[in-house]
């Protein structure tokens, strides 16, 4: 079992809540950083067959979900949404870096304003051999 209060807590997601200028700001300045580094991207050399497979390599590995923590988001538009990230990560800001992308209403960056660590997508396996903790029976 995972201990949330290790995990940063942000307002209160049952609460109502008003944005404020410091999330428009923070809105604001997401929408910048992302329209740059499209422009960035744009202006990049194409890559390298041995570039894609390497990058493939690196990104193609799928986190066990039992490695994944599931976090309930308010965002800037107002939804509140679930999404996950590694189990290390204990800030909002170190698993989503300050933003996300809206499932519902596509908003991209979404500022997230408010959130909460809510538990581990599934429960890590049992440990190989069974349960360590019972005491095997002695043979009658």
């Amino acid at each position: 079992m995972v201990d949330l209060t290790e995990y940063e807590q942000r307002g209160g997601l049952e609460t109502p809540f008003e944005l404020t200028k410091k999330h428009q700001r923070a809105q604001e300045e997401s929408g910048r950083i992302r329209e740059h580094a499209h422009r960035l991207a744009q202006q990049a050399p194409p890559l390298q067959p041995g570039q894609v497979s390497e990058l493939s390599r690196l990104l193609g590995h799928r986190t066990p979900p039992h490695e994944l923590m599931r976090w309930r988001l308010r965002l800037y538009c107002g939804h509140v949404v679930e999404k996950t990230s590694h189990n290390t990560h204990k800030t909002l800001h170190s698993a989503f870096t300050g933003s996300t992308r809206c499932p519902e209403c596509e908003l991209d960056p979404a500022t997230i304003v408010d959130g909460e660590a809510i538990g581990l997508a599934e429960e890590p396996p049992a440990p190989a051999g069974g349960d360590t903790d019972q005491v095997p029976l002695a043979d009658v």
